[in-house]
């Protein structure tokens, strides 16, 4: 992951939120980890809530997308991982813009 462009962090959580590994600080860990777990919980009860709920298609990832960053969260088995990155369209405009600085 970290040799990814525009890896920022990543964050590895059991199913009760226990950070299990992280490259942030163990305080912001911990405080990404219960608001993720929360914004997931919510996220499964409302695609239940719409679509009618279903043993086999249930959320598998939450993708959050702002102007500077992404974060990315899947859920598989007993574990769930976090990954936040730069949002590639900032990281293609900073490239445009950085070129034009350029010439």
């Amino acid at each position: 992951l970290r040799k990814q462009s525009g890896f920022k962090s990543f964050l590895i959580l059991n199913s009760e939120g226990i950070v299990v590994n992280s490259s942030l600080p163990h305080e912001k860990a911990v405080q990404l980890s219960a608001h993720i777990l929360d914004l997931y919980r919510k996220s499964k009860e409302c695609i239940g809530d719409l679509c009618g709920y279903d043993e086999e298609s249930t959320v598998e990832s939450v993708r959050l997308r702002t102007k500077g960053c992404e974060m990315i969260a899947a859920q598989h088995g007993r574990y769930m991982l976090v990954v936040t990155q730069e949002n590639a369209a900032a990281a293609k405009g900073k490239e445009v813009d950085n070129a034009a600085a350029e010439m």
